[in-house]
């Protein structure tokens, strides 16, 4: 985890403003496939892109996940749908909102020098299901390690990366609309 946010704020800037013509909902998806392909130590810089419905859906609900409307997102969210669902195939769920919560593990924000966004990547695991996600989040939080948390989000891709026992830790990448702490 450590290695992905080191190469995450040593190469924001260069990912987030390499080509102008693109449009915010394609640099976030750029976004996701870079710390994906980081996730996963690959000899090239691509990750697994987001799908075209994803894209869509970040299109059109853009100020959504930039305001983080508590209230809007829990209308969109799709409560028929768990871990399991997209464990199973999370593109299926493509462009459908999802809700959970769980444990900070490890937080960092990082700041894109081109377009003056800041990005908060938080790697959490809900102690439940022992389901681990990262969740980006556009903008700063008051969040901290070990702080329980709520988030709903869009499911983007499965990711994985070497954990420290030797093993591999499968997880969600989510970009959430809305983070709020839990109270113990």
């Amino acid at each position: 985890m450590k290695k992905t946010i080191c190469i995450i704020i040593a190469s924001i800037s260069l990912l987030v403003g390499c080509d102008a013509t693109k449009n915010e909902p394609e640099l976030i998806g750029d976004f996701a496939s870079y710390i994906d392909a980081q996730n996963k130590d690959v000899e090239d810089d691509k990750g697994n892109p987001i799908t075209k419905e994803s894209l869509q859906f970040i299109e059109k609900n853009l100020d959504l996940f930039k305001n983080h409307d508590e209230e809007r997102s829990n209308r969109l969210v799709n409560p028929t749908i768990d871990y399991r669902h997209l464990s199973k195939d999370i593109d299926q769920y493509s462009g459908t909102m999802y809700k959970d919560f769980g444990t900070i593990i490890g937080i960092q924000e990082v700041k894109d020098g081109n377009s003056d966004q800041t990005f908060t990547i938080i790697h959490l695991m809900n102690p439940e299901t022992n389901q681990n996600y990262d969740v980006l989040y556009m903008g700063k939080s008051d969040l901290l390690e070990n702080d329980n948390v709520s988030f709903s989000g869009l499911p983007l891709m499965n990711t994985r990366f070497k954990n420290t026992s030797g093993g591999t830790t499968k997880l969600f990448m989510i970009l959430a609309s809305h983070l709020k702490k839990n109270e113990s």
